[in-house]
Parts: C-alpha cells; structure tokens; sequence
C-alpha cells in the first residue's frame, strides 16, 4: 500500500459518563480493557497485553464464538503506542494479526488510532481519530467496530 493510497480516516466523538482519568485508565489497563472490549452483541476479549508508555506494545483480541449467524471468529489487533499523554491523549498504530495487505478487503496495515479526551462537567468528552485506511469499505468496517467498542466502554464506565 502506498502512502498516497492511504488517506481514508474516520472520527467518532462521544460524551462518556466519567472522568477523563478514568476514561484513560480504561484503554490502558488490560484488565479494565478485557471488560469493555467487544465490537458487537456476543464477542468478548480474553487477551489484553499491553505496555502503557511510548514505544511500548500492545496485543488485544476479541472473539465471537459460533452461532446461528455462524462459524466461531477471533481478531487480534496489534501495534504500538505513538503517544501517552495521561490522562489526555493516547494515540497508537493499528494492525490487524491475521491479515496482510495482499488480502482482498483486508484491513489496512499500520494505520493510526488518536484518543483524545477532554473534561466535560464530570464527564468525558472522548474523540477517536482512525486514520491511513487504503479504502473506504475498510474505513467503513472499521466505523462499526469502532462505535460497537465506544458503546461497551460507556457502559462500562457508568455501571
């Protein structure tokens, strides 16, 4: 993929019912993250490993076990953290493991995830930027995750 190529970006911004700090902490620590990880109804995370400082590595996957709709799938997101700024900003580079660029529909490689999180009245104004996708259908497939994950993270927080 070239870098021309790759200008589709997409930008999701949400109100969540906690503090910044807290918002932050969720997208960090694994243990927190295995707790609102799913894309959609039914999936689940059962591996979080990440290093929360620049530089350091992260390794999430979400699995959907089978069903009517059907077979069993799993998706392993990896990359590495770009920026970590506490609890303001945290960006990183996103892969997807099981997928390659020669793949027809694959998602693109080493694209760009920005979290930006601002104070708003005890909440959290929270703005994802995902960014370098080859192709809009990507991006697309990437919108509906993306919302599905904002979704459980808000419930997440305000249980």
């Amino acid at each position: 993929m070239t870098q021309a190529a790759a200008t589709e970006s997409l930008r999701l911004t949400r109100l969540i019912p906690a503090p910044r700090q807290r918002v932050f902490d969720a997208w960090v620590d694994p243990a927190q993250r295995m707790k609102w990880w799913a894309a959609g109804p039914g999936m689940f995370c059962d591996l979080c490993e990440i290093d929360a400082r620049p530089g350091g590595s992260y390794r999430i996957n979400m699995k959907k076990p089978a069903d009517a709709d059907g077979p069993a799938k799993e998706w392993v997101c990896v990359g590495e953290m770009v920026e970590f700024d506490r609890p303001s900003r945290l960006a990183f580079t996103w892969s997807w493991e099981h997928e390659d660029e020669d793949t027809p529909g694959s998602a693109a490689r080493d694209t760009l995830v920005t979290i930006e999180l601002r104070d708003a009245g005890g909440q959290t104004e929270l703005v994802l930027t995902h960014e370098r996708f080859a192709t809009r259908p990507i991006r697309d497939d990437h919108e509906s995750g993306w919302n599905g994950c904002l979704d459980h993270l808000a419930q997440y927080l305000a249980a």
